[in-house]
């Protein structure tokens, strides 16, 4: 210890010796190793030890058989209870032979913690060891650092019996030396034996030649007691908004949903040099009483002394009194704990926008009032002179019965029409549907179920689709996985279409809602007292060019249309080698997730059959992620790891040259990049219909604008609206259709009953996520990404694959879809029972 350069002062139990003068430590260490006496002195009390600690100071404790009661006293305040007075350590296999008693043992149960002792140690001569033995509580300060073997004990040398007939520690309870570091860094060392670190034993010579490993032990453990090794510190903590660099004088106000660089260094302090500490768990947590937000931090530089780390994410959308903290504690280390105070503010009055872009309908609604106002009183002052009221044709009463049973429930004030006849009349409905898929078939049959509980009768309801067939298309992934076979997956539209509902084959082309109208191809108009839109969205090819000509050739395909949907899977069967590419688009789609499983599958295909060490699988998404949930994105990103694909995000297929096999990208930042592919599974883009984007029932986004829980229109009472037409903020999946067909139907109800709607529709949408071949993770969330899995309630996690889950999807549903959920027997997350709603 001199050598390293301390400065020794001896004193002896009987020494009145003080750890403190003025109430300040006169010693940065002490070493206590009353060998033979019965007492520390008056100086030393347990009380005084740990004020030492809690002063910062570090101890080293070498105790013995005859160890003094204060120095019990003391261990026992660290959770470590020495072995009973007199006792031994005893081991009959791993003993020095010079010793005919077996008590001078030999032992090379080492920590593992190389912060505590260096590889040379742990991995050199066994130690030797003549001492009391101590056991250890459950304090998470404690670190072992030397154990006895399995065939060791303890035992009373004072009782003379051939064997310890009740050992008081035996095997691997029994510990030689052990650490305490204190919340304050401090730590204290604690051996049975002070023999340990004698002369004698560390120039002990062992059976195969060689010295003992007392010396390089005594080293390590002095190193660490007193802080030469495992030492770690903080420094230059900052923080500054994401777009600015860090300065002296930190800011102490941020703004909700600001974006803000935290970064912080760290050394370690080793060999007699601080050096740089890389870790990849290092974490920041933004807390106010809890934690709101905990992130990892990345190391962004190191130098020759220090790392630095860093992160960059978003505050919270909740203001008051935060803290940065940086709380990291290892086990062998010394603890880090650096924070900083902010203040988190909500917006300022001048700091919202001052047009919202969500409230251009309501100022085109007023601007239109007060210019059609304007012209209507100056066309009536300006020209009323020169017609003869009296001139005017009589309204054909006919037409005035139409328009006043038919009235259109606008939110705004409809134009002034004209009363002449139409050269044919309308053909009438009461309820009229729009689409013939997964929402307008089980709608029907719900609205039906509706009526018939409360004993009324089912108004006339009429359904507008031009398909022969009706598809389960969440079906078309398990085609693309070779496990269904298209025609499975779809029936007639007549077997589809309820008997109650009358069939009008024909598209939509366009939408009349202020006269409660709307016109088919061939030209018919259709008077409505209800209409319910629900006609999906429709494949958009020409949003990449190239795409449609090459579709299902050159190895591009899609489970986005049912023509293509099973060369998916010849392509999958027929790769070999190269590239795979997989795509997400931005905008509208139909359950996001799946062009993710498509990848899986063939994934797993490829490494199943031995060949994907000669395909390179990448996957370019639009999203800033793996998927919209964060929760199931994190699975997917590390899977993505784990099964070697690439993920490029914000990354959108704009063009395809299929005779070159060449897709070209945009990626965030405005590049084009181009990627040469062997298969590339092109997610085709989607958009509204053309009918729905150009008529007064959408939004900007061309969505059929709705109230997002009730599903009734937010600009006309008699229109209403469901599944991937609407403008309903969640992933557009036949679960979430499944959800709202009840809401709908209560609430349609209701409102031609003058009744309230009651009925609330929370987002819940489902995407069973393959993948793998019997694998899947079930993902279940609500409006804003809130987590609703059904299954977690029993314990279930349902973010890792599951067999069981995998069925569900394969099997059940597929059956179910035409047996239960075409007849309206299902009722979204409440299966079989029909939801109440008070």
């Amino acid at each position: 210890i001199s050598d390293r350069g301390y400065t020794l002062v001896y004193t002896t139990p009987k020494d009145e010796l003080k750890l403190f003068e003025l109430e300040e430590r006169a010693f940065d260490h002490a070493i206590i190793f009353p060998q033979k006496s019965k007492g520390l002195g008056p100086t030393l009390s347990p009380q005084e030890l740990a004020k030492f600690v809690d002063a910062g100071g570090n101890i080293l404790l070498g105790a013995s058989t005859t160890a003094a009661s204060s120095l019990r006293d003391f261990a026992r305040e660290l959770d470590v209870e020495l072995g009973e007075r007199d006792s031994l350590v005893v081991d009959h296999f791993n003993y020095d032979p010079s010793d005919t008693k077996h008590t001078t043992i030999l032992s090379s149960r080492f920590t593992e913690n190389k912060f505590i002792l260096s590889k040379e140690v742990q991995d050199g001569a066994p130690i030797v060891y003549k001492g009391v033995g101590h056991s250890l509580g459950n304090s998470h300060l404690i670190n072992p650092i030397l154990g006895a073997s399995r065939t060791s004990y303890s035992y009373d040398t004072k009782e003379e019996f051939e064997a310890a007939e009740d050992p008081w520690t035996a095997g691997t309870q029994t510990w030689l030396v052990s650490g305490v570091q204190a919340r304050n860094n401090a730590r204290i060392g604690i051996s049975g034996s002070v023999e340990l670190f004698s002369n004698a034993a560390f120039t002990t010579e062992l059976e195969d030649g060689k010295l003992a490993g007392n010396q390089n032990f005594a080293r390590d453990l002095t190193e660490w007691v007193f802080q030469e090794r495992g030492v770690l510190r903080s420094f230059g903590l900052g923080h500054a908004l994401a777009n600015q660099s860090v300065a002296e004088i930190l800011p102490t106000t941020y703004r909700v949903k600001n974006d803000v660089t935290f970064e912080i260094s760290l050394q370690q302090y080793e060999a007699g040099k601080w050096r740089p500490y890389v870790a990849s768990d290092v974490q920041l947590e933004l807390i106010m009483l809890d934690p709101y937000i905990r992130t990892t931090l990345d190391v962004v530089s190191t130098s020759e002394t220090s790392a630095k780390y860093s992160t960059t994410f978003m505050l919270p959308d909740h203001y008051g009194v935060f803290h940065f903290k940086v709380n990291y504690k290892r086990n062998g280390l010394s603890y880090i704990e650096d924070r900083a105070q902010i203040t988190i503010r909500h917006f300022r009055h001048d700091e919202y926008g001052r047009f919202l872009s969500a409230a251009y309908p309501y100022y085109t609604a007023t601007a239109t009032t007060i210019i059609g106002f304007l012209s209507f009183c100056s066309i009536w002052l300006f020209n009323q002179s020169k017609h003869n009221v009296a001139s005017c044709p009589k309204p054909d009463s006919s037409m005035m019965f139409r328009s006043l049973a038919y009235p259109a429930r606008s939110f705004v004030s409809a134009p002034i029409r004209s009363f002449a006849a139409a050269a044919e009349s309308p053909i009438r409905h009461d309820i009229l549907i729009v689409g013939g898929g997964t929402a307008g078939i089980n709608v029907s049959q719900q609205l039906k179920k509706v009526y018939e509980l409360h004993g009324t009768q089912t108004p006339e309801i009429s359904i507008i689709e031009k398909s022969d067939k009706h598809h389960y298309q969440p079906g078309w992934t398990l085609v693309g996985a070779g496990l269904k076979d298209k025609s499975e997956l779809n029936i007639p539209m007549s077997e589809a279409i309820p008997e109650h509902v009358k069939h009008v084959k024909n598209y939509v082309s366009k939408l009349n809602p202020e006269e409660s109208t709307l016109t088919t191809d061939d030209g018919i108009t259709h008077a409505y007292k209800s209409l319910i839109l629900c006609p999906g969205i429709r494949l958009n090819y020409a949003a990449v060019e190239g795409l449609k000509e090459t579709m299902g050739r050159n190895g591009v395909a899609s489970i986005y249309d049912y023509e293509f949907c099973d060369n998916v899977w010849n392509n999958v069967k027929g790769l070999e080698k190269g590239t795979a590419l997989f795509t997400l688009p931005k905008g509208d789609i139909k359950c996001a997730g799946a062009p993710s499983k498509a990848m899986w599958m063939a994934e797993d295909y490829w490494r199943k059959s031995g060949r994907r060490g000669d395909i390179s699988v990448e996957f370019c998404t639009a999203l800033p992620k793996m998927f919209g949930v964060q929760r199931y994105s994190d699975v997917l990103k590390q899977m993505a790891q784990d099964r070697d694909v690439t993920p490029h995000f914000q990354t959108v297929l704009t063009k395809v040259n299929g005779e070159k096999q060449i897709a070209e990208f945009t990626t965030a930042d405005g590049a084009k990049v181009q990627k040469k592919f062997d298969f590339l599974h092109a997610t085709i883009p989607m958009a509204p219909h053309d009918f729905i984007k150009d008529s007064a029932v959408s939004n900007q986004a061309g969505h059929v604008a709705v109230d997002d829980k009730t599903l009734r229109s937010t600009k006309f009472e008699n229109v209403w609206s469901l599944g991937d037409a609407s403008s309903l903020p969640t992933s557009k999946t036949a679960a979430a259709v499944m959800s709202q067909t009840p809401i709908l139907a209560h609430n349609f109800y209701n409102a031609n009953h003058g009744k309230e709607l009651n009925a609330l529709y929370d987002g819940y949408t489902s995407c069973p996520l393959l993948v793998g071949y019997g694998k899947l993770v079930l993902a279940e969330f609500g409006y804003g990404g809130e987590i609703k899995e059904s299954f977690a309630k029993y314990g279930v996690d349902q973010s890792k694959p599951s067999r069981w889950a995998y069925h569900l999807k394969k099997d059940i549903f597929p059956q179910a879809y035409f047996s239960l959920f075409t007849k309206g027997h299902w009722y979204g997350r409440n299966g079989l029972i029909r939801p109440r709603f008070e």
